[in-house]
Formats: structure tokens, C-alpha cells, sequence
């Protein structure tokens, strides 16, 4: 059984657009949510079972006696009720997308680690570096007085402001290639406006290359997809969770095999 619910309205039925369709009879609106019922629940039973909704696991995980967050596919979408985020595949141009290079999914094995420091490895190094100039800032002062102070303090802003571009471009680095060692950012929380991301649908490696969890084939793992607004000749930014407006630049005319620049949009 699925069930969809939301403002004002929950609907069953015995497949995903049969509980759709149900949800918009209803009288359904506003942000609605897809989920499949535990294997013991019927056609019969599932009214009082409802009762028992308390916690609804996310889509690919739990087992048949779990509530299961479904993502609803294109035909769902294409209904008009409101899913939330519309993911890149759901949105047009992202089949031509993958055809023409602009987008590449994630390898199917584990992907090999690019050379150089790995992104865990640039963060430790960056707050080691912090940390080794602000403790020779006490004994220079003594030794080299205020001048010395001020060469230390010099270095120290510079490492602090520019190696934090290393790190975050090395990021990027990896998560072009079909990997993440360490974060891009944070998930929001509380009244946090930052931007929401998850890496579920990307390979998650240590930082020495071994895998700490492989990408769920379900979801759309971050980066630059077509604009589900159908902006031509722009890459939107998916954090795996949301839009956000940052976009890559490419010239499709010119037949190109990848985003050429990229511009962030305020």
C-alpha cells in the first residue's frame, strides 16, 4: 500500500499514482509526502495503522516492516502536486544533459582517488598550519619584537584566507570526479539559512581512497544539472537536498562536452 500525504488530506491506494490520484480527489494541497506502508498493512487494516505513522524511513533504507519515504517518479510530478524540491532528473533537459557529457553520474565502482592531498588531509594541514603560526607568535615577539610579530601575523591571515581556497577547490575537485572526502558544507539547523545538502547519491571515500558508503542509485548526487527553470546555456547547483542559485556557464552551440565557467548568482 502507499499512502500521500498532506495539507488537509491523506490518501491510500495500491500504487503510487493510485494514492496520488486519491490524495488529489481529497481535496489534497500544499507540500505532500509519498510512502509506502509496512507489508502487513491492507487495504483493511490500513486506516487504524495510520494511527501508528511515527517514523518514516528515508527512500532505499528500512525493510518491509518499515514506513518508507518514496520519491515519486515523473509521472507523480507531472500530476501537479507539490513533492517539494523537484530533483535534476525530474526536471527537463537532464536526459539530453547526460547525452551530451554537461552531466556525468556517478561510476558504478568505487572511483579512484585523485592524486594530491585529499580534502580530510587539506583541513588537517590548514588547522595544523593555524595552529603552528599562532604559537610562534608568543616566543617571536620576544626574540624579534614587533616587526617579527607582524611577519608571523601576515603569514597567518594568508594561510587562514588562502589555503581555506585550496580546500574548498579540492572539494569540487572530488566531487567532479564522482567522490566526496569531506563535506562541502553542512546541513542546516535550526533557523540556519544555509543551504541543505546530502551526499547519498555520491561515493563517500576516506582519505585514503576506501569506501565509506556507496551512492544510492535513487538520488541525484550533487552538482550542476539543467535549471529545472530551463534556463539555456546554465547549469544549476543541486546539493543533493535543494537549488541553490549558483549556476555553471556552457556554450551548446559550440559543442562543447562540459560547463566552461562557472557564475554565482545572488
Amino acid at each position: 500500500m502507499y499512502v500521500v500525504s498532506g495539507s488537509g488530506a491523506r490518501a491510500s491506494g495500491e500504487t503510487p499514482e493510485e494514492a496520488a490520484r486519491a490524495f488529489l480527489e481529497a481535496g489534497g494541497s500544499g507540500r505532500a509526502m509519498l510512502v509506502r506502508s509496512p507489508a502487513w498493512v491492507t487495504p483493511y487494516n490500513i486506516a487504524e495503522q495510520l494511527g501508528r505513522w511515527h517514523l518514516i524511513e528515508p527512500a532505499a533504507t528500512g525493510d518491509d516492516d518499515s514506513w518508507i519515504q518514496v520519491l515519486p517518479d515523473r509521472a507523480l510530478w507531472d500530476l501537479g502536486i507539490d513533492w517539494g524540491e523537484r530533483p535534476p532528473r525530474m526536471c527537463d533537459g537532464y536526459r539530453a544533459a547526460l547525452d551530451a557529457g554537461l552531466v556525468r553520474l556517478p561510476p558504478s565502482a568505487p572511483p579512484t582517488a585523485l592524486p594530491g592531498l585529499a580534502a580530510t588531509l587539506h583541513a588537517k594541514v590548514l588547522f595544523i598550519g593555524v595552529g603552528v603560526l599562532f604559537l610562534l607568535i608568543v616566543p617571536m615577539s620576544t626574540i624579534g619584537g614587533t616587526p617579527a610579530v607582524m611577519v608571523l601575523a601576515g603569514l597567518l591571515a594568508a594561510w587562514f584566507f588562502g589555503f581555506p581556497r585550496l580546500l574548498e577547490r579540492r572539494k569540487w575537485q572530488e566531487l567532479d570526479a564522482g567522490y566526496i572526502t569531506l563535506p562541502i558544507a553542512e546541513s542546516s539547523r535550526g533557523e540556519s539559512t544555509a543551504p541543505r545538502w546530502d551526499y547519498r547519491g555520491t561515493w563517500q571515500l576516506t582519505a585514503n581512497g576506501e569506501v565509506k558508503a556507496a551512492p544510492d542509485p535513487n538520488l541525484d548526487a550533487p552538482g550542476y544539472y539543467p535549471s529545472p527553470a530551463g534556463i539555456p546555456g546554465r547549469l544549476n547547483l543541486w546539493t543533493g537536498a535543494q537549488w541553490v542559485a549558483e549556476f555553471r556557464e556552457y556554450a551548446p552551440a559550440l559543442g562543447t562536452s562540459g560547463p566552461q565557467s562557472s557564475a554565482r548568482s545572488s
